[in-house]
């Protein structure tokens, strides 16, 4: 069975598992945004929209994936010096994390993956500069024994970790967990970023944060103003009520209230 085939079987398993999957994705993609206003999980209600966004999201994550991993290998790293190939992956590297940190993570977590790449590139330049002059250990003494003989266990195992039904599984786990993650990271961005929001004409002083089935799940308001930055801001308390849209007389209206964030629970 050539390499080829092995790829059909394995795009044929995730077009078999690509409803559950779907459903999953959905759910995840909720969860991160249910989880950034403090919603509880039980409110959560997956319809066709909420799954067409999680697949579309997770798409465009695997797409990112695909690009970085592309520019890594096709990119003929072996014709360029030892120095300009560390370049050329910081470099991918800052474009690869600087679209996540705007498109999915907050201020305060971007700053930290700020500090996590610049570790990074601290381990490309300086540990093997460090290893060059500070690690100069012969290692013929550890070879003097010579090479112990092979056994069987040691060949058995070999064979498990060549195969290839292993590496199409750990293939699957990887995309899989990098899927889900940005799906959730996805739905949690939209309420980061999230302005615009539904206020029910019944009370002005509750705001819609989430239409979940035939439920409008409200948070009352105790705060809308202006942030540090001059950007406008709206706290809601840590209280939930939900409202149903076949209630008599319920309207409610599209309003700019800026960013909309939850207070700490006292």
């Amino acid at each position: 069975m050539d390499s080829t085939t092995d790829w059909r079987h394995w795009i044929g398993a995730v077009i078999v598992l690509a409803p559950p999957l779907g459903y999953g994705l959905a759910y995840v993609h909720e969860l991160g945004y249910f989880d950034f206003y403090k919603i509880p999980m039980d409110f959560i209600s997956l319809n066709w929209t909420t799954i067409f966004v999680a697949i579309s999201a997770s798409l465009g994550a695997l797409f990112l994936l695909l690009w970085f991993v592309t520019a890594l290998v096709l990119s003929k790293l072996e014709n360029i010096s030892a120095v300009r190939q560390k370049i050329y992956l910081v470099i991918m590297s800052f474009i690869f994390l600087f679209i996540i940190a705007i498109k999915y993570l907050t201020v305060e977590e971007t700053k930290e993956l700020g500090i996590f790449f610049a570790i990074f590139v601290a381990a490309i330049f300086v540990v093997p500069w460090f290893i060059r002059n500070y690690g100069d250990i012969p290692i013929s003494r550890f070879k003097r024994g010579g090479e112990p003989p092979k056994s069987a266990t040691a060949t058995y195992v070999k064979k498990i970790l060549d195969s290839k039904y292993l590496k199409y599984s750990f293939l699957t786990i990887y995309v899989l967990i990098f899927i889900f993650a940005f799906s959730y990271l996805d739905g949690r961005s939209t309420g980061i970023d999230r302005q615009v929001f539904y206020v029910p004409s019944s009370n002005p002083q509750l705001v819609v944060l989430k239409i979940s089935g035939d439920s409008l799940i409200c948070a009352p308001i105790i705060y809308r103003g202006k942030d540090s930055k001059g950007q406008d801001i709206c706290i809601v308390r840590q209280e939930f009520f939900v409202l149903k849209s076949s209630e008599n007389a319920l309207s409610i209206k599209a309003t700019r209230l800026g960013y909309v964030r939850v207070s700490e629970s006292p």
